[in-house]
C-alpha cells in the first residue's frame, strides 16, 4: 500500500506541515520548523508555496476541500436573487 500525501488531522493552521511529515515519516515540528527557516529567507515565496499546498492536498478523509463554498445551495440562491434585486 502506498502511502498518500494529504493534510493531516494533527494540525497547527492548515495540516500541510503535519501531512508532509506524516507522509515521510518525521515529526511534524522538524517541518514546521523548516517551513519557519523557509520563511525567514524567502517569506513570499514561501506563503505562495504554503497557500498552493494548503489549496492543492487534499483532506486525510478523502473529502474534497469545502474552503470555497462554505453556505448551503438555499443560502446562495437567496444571495444571487438579492444581487439581481439591486
Amino acid at each position: 500500500m502506498t502511502a498518500n500525501l494529504t493534510k493531516s488531522n494533527n494540525k497547527v493552521f492548515a495540516g500541510v506541515a503535519a501531512g508532509i511529515a506524516e507522509y515521510i515519516n518525521i515529526d511534524p515540528v522538524w517541518v514546521r520548523l523548516g517551513i519557519a527557516l523557509a520563511g525567514l529567507s524567502a517569506p513570499i515565496m514561501t506563503i505562495i508555496i504554503y497557500l498552493i499546498l494548503m489549496y492543492i492536498m487534499p483532506d486525510p478523509d478523502g473529502k474534497a476541500e469545502a474552503m470555497a463554498n462554505t453556505f448551503s445551495d438555499e443560502e446562495i440562491i437567496i444571495k444571487d436573487s438579492f444581487k439581481a434585486n439591486a
